[in-house]
């Protein structure tokens, strides 16, 4: 240790001089005399010294002969400003007097007593002067701090540095004291190896010790507790903490369950879930492998892997990096890292495959009988038809089919087929069976075969009927044609037995049947074997019938001679089959017949009445059905000619000879034709005709030949209606009584009634609508009296038939006055007055619709109201279906309609559904939002929490969308800030200026909004109380906002912050409410405007105003900065500026680190500021190549801080040396490094010991070596 009255006499810096300025703050020799001078008491009262710690009165201990006082204090005591009682002999005073505050000064112990001593007490001293008559004695008073008893743990540690391997992160002990015990509880990974720790330990205290070590285990958590005792300096004293090293931090960094979920238009790329988990409709295409770090996801050939969100399962106190967010996975794979709760991190790396085929196709499926015995009957291939939704396959099958437990074989590709629950329906008779067969492909994706299975293939292997025709040479040994069913000139002689498979044939005795040939009839889609050809019935013959499903039956037939001897005509008709080429229009006219009771008698047969249409009757062919075994002549179907009202003579002849004649008349026709009722009924019209409401009977007009029908035919062009019509007996009308008609409104229809004998009459019939309904209301803009009027586009009204009201809703700046309507009416509807005549609307208006029918009206009340403003917005998508997100919260004032400008519905949103306030584009380009009504609230900031800063975040790409206002509308931003952060896109505003009524918030109005440029200084920014931010990062703003009322503000930090091309002039602003301007031009390269008339004069905080203003550089002398805090960085890198500002009164100045750092112009006469209450001037004037002005009368007592002060300050060599350091300063590491021309003597100056040192003068102008490398303790800045 140094001596006292240490003299500098050299400027040699070197680590002698360093100590020299650390320890000159010592005191002068002591002096020592013997004169008779002396002191009664000498004490030290509690009541006089508060806040001391002293704890009670203190009395000194008076040497006389030694001239020394010694007290002892408690170790807490505060020894700065101590107030003695003192009581001297009489005539005697003393310096310091009794009362005043005095300070004591270290007595230091030697270097050698430091290294040798146990901890001894801490002494002071105070020399105290003795005057009695001119004679003065000096009283040397020492105090002794005792010993302390204070041994407390204040910080236990494991560091990962000291205990590598052991432990995976930093670990702080949580400290419990408690009266019973004391305990120090760390948590450390489940993992960690607690042999051989190194922990570290601040404490209080002379010495600390460590126990034995003991572990338990609770619930699979173990705990490891080692005691540590820690012993006071007073060697007394003692404190046991149980530090417990709790192994509960999880070692878990694994993926346990990766998945992409396709779900809410997340991942819709894809065709499936994937998931390393097997659930519930989810495929199981994810492998994890945890040795080797891998996730590998095998997705489907024709996915999309360009926008996939995964999500990550982990154990629930692991943390993942990166963020969870879309990856487009076609440009490479994703890594994640797990970080366990013990730190430990393990790596995984994400990759897709899309390697998963697709393919799901049924290509053949079949029943084969073989492998189906007794349910089917035949095998049945199955018809596919393809569909995008569900595919068919068809079978036809058997109606006699059995479908449970079928075997079909199938075909297909994909990896796995099922099939489902059976489902049958019945239609016409016919049942279908239906089976969905699922197709599931390698990629998951699946396809859906419905199967259905149509019992329609007949099992009717029956013979219906059997006959021997009689007829051209067939079977012509017979004497009549023998036949299983009756039919006209036929005996019905077969008799068919499904069940016995058997058919008995009777003919007469006479008949040759050696030669017969059958026709026979079966099911269409029946075949028979042997084919029916000539065959001698003298034996029987077997027939066999197959089935259209395969199934067969036999017959065998026989053939017996048994005749029969009537002879009536039964049945007697002309079939329209038969008189192809008479005009029967597929009508047959039977006949009346009137069979004797005598067999001699003469029978009649009365035809009913042809239409006059049959003209021509020669030639007839009747159908005649007979008794048994009998015949007629002329023969059935044999040609005949008649005449209407003359008798032709049939002769019917039994199998025994006999005859009958019968007299075969075709009656007369009627020259009647008249309606006689025209009826519509409600009930044949509810269908097609939903305005018949009620039956009504028309009643003929104009003579009986037109007939009028009123209904309420709405706007429809025609009407189908059904009239039930009631003509003349015998006579026909058309259309037809009963048939559906098309009726067009206001034209008549024509109904003729066409008699018995063809005499025609005409009846007009014509259908009117009662409908008065307006149909719509327009003003459109080609007519040139309301395009003249504003009207810019179709307006069209809307019209409520209920109440007979028009509202017509047009733009906010129309003329009512002269516009024109463009009106539609019903079909044959008139209106008054005409639609075509210019109205002044600023009214009600009144139009009468007259309907068709000429009687029903309607009034119609038009009212035309103006329309709010539209907001109108512009936005930009670049893909498909891409979607735009308004910028509205909860918390706004919304009810407005919004038009997206692709053609879709107006959509409405209000408070209630906000969320619904997004749209999708299917197609990319420029999009027009329209939006009308109330909408108070509208924050980019607030909803997408994006700026040009973060653009990473989900939703920034929303606020990017947005590029440009051509109408504010009734647009209300809110009181948030934020408004258009992040929109970088943005580029134009409206010229008129918003209503910001009500705002006082425009922070980060415009941040990151890189693009905007648009003149906005006519804005009202007169309520506005804050612009933190308005316009940070808005690269290219460079508009005139110097009419801006801006004197209600009061918050204007980082307002240009980074603006790099703004350079407006703002020195009509009013800023004297101002309060913070820090950051507020800093990087905003291009500014230099005259500032000079700003009242700063309420301005706490400029710090970094000007930071990085490269090209400012104007007067600011007359700023009144006196209620300025903080000027941190101030004009850093502010490499234009050099103003006077020497006149700036920064009295209250607490910070002025990195002042004028890099401001390398800087160079003005700043040597009369106060600086007295700066605490702080590291780095002030790094860099400053150009300052060298005399700072020498600065008062410095109250820094602590000169870090690097004039670090690389080339020009600075000013003399500072009487700055007092003695009192704060604890730090002054690089303080001249680089200053080349500092060539100064400092040696006078006192710093407290401990001040940092380090390099102070390296490189700099003074002889530097390299001894000032040393660091002093900085936790001693106390001592001196």
């Amino acid at each position: 240790m140094f001596k006292k009255n240490y003299f500098v006499k050299s400027v040699i810096f070197s680590f002698v001089l360093l100590s020299a300025i650390i320890f000159s703050c010592d005191k002068k020799n002591i002096i020592e005399d013997d004169l008779d001078i002396c002191i009664n008491s000498f004490e030290l009262l509690n009541s006089e010294n508060e806040r001391k710690n002293l704890g009670s009165d203190i009395i000194s201990e008076i040497n006389a002969q030694e001239h020394t006082i010694s007290l002892t204090v408690p170790h807490i005591a505060e020894l700065t400003g101590l107030k003695f009682n003192i009581k001297l002999c009489e005539g005697t005073t003393i310096s310091p007097a009794s009362g005043e505050e005095v300070n004591f000064e270290v007595i230091e112990e030697s270097t050698e007593e430091e290294t040798t001593k146990k901890p001894s007490p801490q002494r002071y001293k105070k020399i105290f002067t003795l005057t009695k008559g001119g004679t003065q004695k000096e009283y040397t008073v020492i105090i002794t701090r005792a010993l302390s008893s204070d041994c407390s743990i204040s910080s236990f540690e494991l560091k990962k540095t000291e205990n590598n391997g052991k432990i995976f992160g930093d670990r702080v002990g949580q400290i419990t004291k408690t009266d019973g015990a004391n305990t120090i509880t760390l948590h450390v990974s489940d993992a960690a190896n607690l042999d051989d720790l190194t922990p570290t330990i601040i404490h209080t205290g002379a010495i600390i010790t460590s126990g034995e070590v003991v572990s338990t285990t609770e619930n699979s958590i173990t705990t490891t507790t080692v005691n540590y005792t820690v012993t006071a300096e007073d060697g007394k004293t003692t404190k046991v903490y149980a530090v417990k090293y709790v192994k509960s931090l999880s070692s878990d960094n694994r993926i346990s369950k990766f998945e992409f979920k396709k779900e809410s238009n997340v991942n819709d790329g894809l065709k499936l879930t994937r998931s390393s988990i097997a659930e519930e409709g989810k495929t199981v295409d994810v492998t994890i492998d945890n040795s080797a770090g891998t996730v590998k996801v095998k997705v489907s050939t024709e996915a999309y892997i360009t926008d996939l969100i995964p999500t990550i399962t982990r154990h629930t106190s692991a943390t993942i990096s990166p963020e969870i967010a879309a990856h487009n996975y076609s440009n490479g794979n994703k890594v994640y890292t797990i970080t366990a709760e013990d730190g430990q991190t393990k790596q995984y790396t994400v990759s897709i495959a899309t390697d998963l085929s697709n393919a799901k196709e049924i290509s053949s499926f079949k029943l084969e009988k073989s492998k189906n015995e007794t349910k089917i009957f035949g095998d049945r291939e199955g018809v596919i038809t393809e569909s995008t939704d569900t595919s068919t396959i068809t079978l036809h099958v058997s109606d006699a089919a059995t479908l449970t437990d079928l075997k079909p074989t199938i075909i297909h590709t994909g990896a796995s087929i099922t099939s489902g629950e059976v489902v049958s329906t019945t239609v016409n008779s016919i049942t279908t069976t239906t089976v969905s067969y699922t197709v599931t492909a390698a990629d998951g994706k699946t396809k859906v075969y419905e199967v259905k299975y149509v019992k329609d293939l007949s099992s009717n292997n029956r013979i219906s009927k059997f006959e021997f025709k009689k007829e051209n040479n067939v079977n012509d040994g017979l004497k009549l044609t023998r036949s299983s069913a009756a039919e006209r000139g036929k005996t019905a002689d077969v008799t068919i037995d499904n069940s016995a498979g058997t058919i008995k044939v009777k003919v007469s005795t006479a008949a040759t049947i050696t030669a017969l040939t059958p026709t026979i009839t079966k099911h269409a889609s029946a075949t028979i074997s042997p084919a029916e050809g000539i065959h001698d019935y003298a034996t029987s013959k077997t027939y066999t019938i197959t089935a259209q499903d395969g199934q067969t039956k036999q017959y065998t037939v026989s053939v017996f001679k048994d005749l029969s001897n009537t002879k009536d005509i039964s049945s007697f008709k002309f079939e329209h089959a038969q008189n192809g080429d008479k005009g029967f229009n597929g009508q047959d006219y039977g006949g009346t017949i009137n069979n004797p009771s005598n067999a001699d008698w003469e029978g009649t047969i009365t035809i009913a009445k042809m239409p006059h249409t049959i003209t021509n009757l020669t030639g007839l062919k009747p159908t005649i059905a007979i008794s048994a075994s009998a015949t007629v002549n002329p023969a059935a179907e044999v040609v005949q000619n008649f005449t209407r009202g003359t008798a032709v003579v049939y002769t019917v002849t039994a199998q025994d000879g006999t005859t009958r004649n019968y007299n075969v008349t075709i009656g007369e026709l009627s020259a009647m034709a008249d309606i006689t009722s025209f009826k519509i009924k409600q009930l044949d019209h509810s269908i097609i005709a939903p305005n018949v409401t009620t039956d009504m009977t028309i009643s003929p007009t104009n003579g009986g030949n037109d007939y009028t029908i009123v209904l309420d035919g709405e706007d429809d062009n025609d009407v189908k209606l059904k009239p039930e019509i009631v003509v003349s007996p015998s006579a026909t009308v058309n259309p037809a009584s009963g048939a559906e008609t098309t009726f067009t409104y206001g034209i008549a229809q024509t109904y003729t009634v066409t008699a018995e004998n063809g005499a025609t009459k005409v009846y007009s019939v014509t259908v009117k609508s009662s409908n008065s309904k307006m149909k719509s209301f327009k003003f459109k803009t080609s007519d040139v009296n309301n395009s003249s009027k504003r009207i810019v586009q179709d307006v069209t009204g809307v019209i409520d038939h209920g109440t007979k009201t028009v509202t017509v809703n047009v733009a906010h700046d129309a003329e009512l006055n002269g516009l024109t309507p463009h009106i539609e009416l019903c079909k044959g509807a008139s209106i008054s007055p005409e639609a075509t005549t210019p109205q002044d609307f600023s009214s009600e208006k009144t139009y009468t619709v007259t309907a068709q029918d000429g009687k029903s009206t309607a009034n119609y009340a038009v009212t035309v109201y103006t329309l709010k403003k539209e907001f109108i917005s512009k936005w930009r998508t670049n893909r498909t279906y891409e979607k735009i997100q308004l910028p509205i919260y909860d918390g706004g004032d919304y009810d407005f309609i919004v038009d997206w400008g692709d053609g879709t519905e107006p959509k409405r949103i209000t408070n209630d559904n906000i969320v619904d306030a997004s749209h999708m584009y299917l197609h990319s380009g420029e999009k027009t939002i329209t939006i009308t009504g109330k909408i108070e609230g509208f924050n980019f900031g607030e909803v997408f929490k994006c700026n040009a800063y973060n653009s990473s975040i989900i939703g920034c790409a929303d606020a990017e969308k947005i590029i440009g206002i051509s109408s504010w509308g009734e647009l209300k931003f809110g009181n948030r800030g934020g408004y258009f952060d992040g929109c970088k896109n943005l580029t134009f505003l409206p010229l008129e200026a918003p209503n910001l009524e009500g705002v006082t918030n425009m922070n980060s109005m415009f941040r990151g909004a890189i693009n905007f440029n648009q003149n906005i200084g006519n804005w009202n920014v007169s309520n506005v109380t804050s612009m933190y931010r308005m316009f940070m990062g808005a690269t290219f703003f460079n508009q005139n906002l110097n009419n801006w009322n801006v004197s209600n503000v009061q918050m204007m930090n980082s307002m240009f912050l980074l603006a790099r091309f703004f350079n407006q002039n703002l020195n009509n602003w009013n800023v004297s409410n101002v309060k913070d301007m820090e950051y507020m031009f800093a990087g905003a390269t291009d500014f230099n405007q005259d500032l000079s008339s700003w009242n700063v004069s309420n301005v706490q905080i400029m710090e970094a105003m000007f930071s990085g203003a490269t090209a400012f550089n104007k007067d600011l002398s007359s700023w009144n900065v006196s209620n300025v805090k903080y000027m941190r960085r101030m004009f850093e890198g502010a490499t234009s500026f050099n103003q006077n500002i020497g006149s700036w009164n920064v009295s209250r100045v607490s910070s002025m680190s990195e002042m004028f750092r890099g401001a390398i112009n800087f160079n003005q006469n700043i040597g009369n500021w106060n600086v007295s209450n700066v605490e702080d001037m590291e780095w002030m004037f790094t860099s400053a190549t150009a300052f060298n002005q005399d700072i020498s009368s600065w008062n410095v007592s109250n820094v602590m801080k000169m870090d690097q002060m004039f670090k690389d300050a080339v020009s600075f060599n000013q003399n500072i040396s009487k700055w007092d350091l003695c009192k704060s300063m604890y730090s002054m590491g690089l303080m001249f490094s680089g200053a080349t021309s500092f060539k100064q003597d400092l040696s006078k100056w006192k710093v407290p010991r401990g001040t940092s040192m380090i390099h102070m003068f390296e490189n700099s102008g003074m002889p530097y070596s390299g001894s000032d490398k040393s660091e002093h303790p900085t936790h001693k800045t106390s001592d001196y």
